[in-house]
Protein backbone atom coordinates (compact mmCIF):
# COMPACT_ATOMS: atom_id res chain seq x y z
CA UNK A 1 0.00 0.00 0.00
CA UNK A 2 1.32 3.36 -0.83
CA UNK A 3 2.62 5.75 2.04
CA UNK A 4 0.05 8.87 0.54
CA UNK A 5 -2.84 6.22 1.11
CA UNK A 6 -1.87 5.20 4.35
CA UNK A 7 -1.38 9.36 5.23
CA UNK A 8 -4.76 10.08 3.88
CA UNK A 9 -6.59 7.58 6.21
CA UNK A 10 -4.86 8.18 8.87
CA UNK A 11 -5.79 12.07 8.09
CA UNK A 12 -9.46 10.87 7.79
CA UNK A 13 -9.08 9.10 11.02
CA UNK A 14 -7.65 11.93 13.13
CA UNK A 15 -10.38 14.26 11.74
CA UNK A 16 -12.59 12.31 12.89
CA UNK A 17 -10.86 11.67 15.82
CA UNK A 18 -11.17 15.89 16.56
CA UNK A 19 -14.80 16.04 15.82
CA UNK A 20 -15.82 13.36 18.22
CA UNK A 21 -13.46 14.51 21.17
CA UNK A 22 -11.51 11.41 21.31
CA UNK A 23 -9.77 11.47 24.54
CA UNK A 24 -7.19 14.26 24.47
CA UNK A 25 -7.38 16.19 20.87
CA UNK A 26 -3.92 17.30 20.88
CA UNK A 27 -2.08 14.36 19.30
CA UNK A 28 -5.20 13.95 16.71
CA UNK A 29 -4.33 18.14 15.97
CA UNK A 30 -0.83 17.42 15.60
CA UNK A 31 -0.91 14.82 12.85
CA UNK A 32 -3.04 17.39 10.91
CA UNK A 33 -0.44 20.23 11.31
CA UNK A 34 1.55 17.71 10.69
CA UNK A 35 -0.25 16.16 7.80
CA UNK A 36 -0.68 19.79 6.06
CA UNK A 37 2.90 21.23 6.46
CA UNK A 38 4.27 17.69 5.61
CA UNK A 39 1.76 17.72 1.88
CA UNK A 40 3.06 20.65 0.63
CA UNK A 41 6.79 19.60 1.19
CA UNK A 42 6.34 16.13 0.17
CA UNK A 43 4.66 17.25 -3.18
CA UNK A 44 7.88 19.75 -3.76
CA UNK A 45 10.89 17.59 -3.03
CA UNK A 46 9.54 13.97 -5.34
CA UNK A 47 10.22 14.66 -9.00
CA UNK A 48 7.20 12.20 -9.60
CA UNK A 49 4.47 13.34 -7.48
CA UNK A 50 1.79 13.44 -10.29
CA UNK A 51 2.45 9.55 -10.70
CA UNK A 52 2.16 8.69 -7.02
CA UNK A 53 -0.78 11.03 -6.43
CA UNK A 54 -2.73 9.05 -9.08
CA UNK A 55 -1.46 5.44 -7.75
CA UNK A 56 -2.69 6.88 -4.13
CA UNK A 57 -6.11 7.92 -5.66
CA UNK A 58 -6.60 5.05 -7.94
CA UNK A 59 -5.61 2.73 -4.97
CA UNK A 60 -8.64 4.91 -2.50
CA UNK A 61 -11.08 4.08 -5.24
CA UNK A 62 -9.99 0.49 -5.70
CA UNK A 63 -9.99 -0.31 -2.00
CA UNK A 64 -13.88 0.29 -1.04
CA UNK A 65 -14.75 -1.28 -4.72
CA UNK A 66 -13.16 -4.26 -3.97
CA UNK A 67 -14.89 -4.45 -0.21
CA UNK A 68 -17.85 -3.70 -2.14
CA UNK A 69 -17.48 -6.48 -4.52
CA UNK A 70 -16.72 -8.82 -1.92
CA UNK A 71 -19.70 -7.76 0.37
CA UNK A 72 -22.04 -8.06 -2.10
CA UNK A 73 -20.92 -11.00 -4.04
CA UNK A 74 -18.81 -13.41 -2.25
CA UNK A 75 -19.94 -13.15 1.35
CA UNK A 76 -23.25 -14.14 0.68
CA UNK A 77 -23.02 -16.71 -0.97
CA UNK A 78 -20.78 -18.18 1.43
CA UNK A 79 -23.59 -18.98 3.74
Amino acid sequence: MPVGLVAVLYFLYNDVAVYYHFESDIAYISHIIGFSLGLPLGISWSPQWKKNLLISIGLLVAYPALVFIIMTYVLPSVH
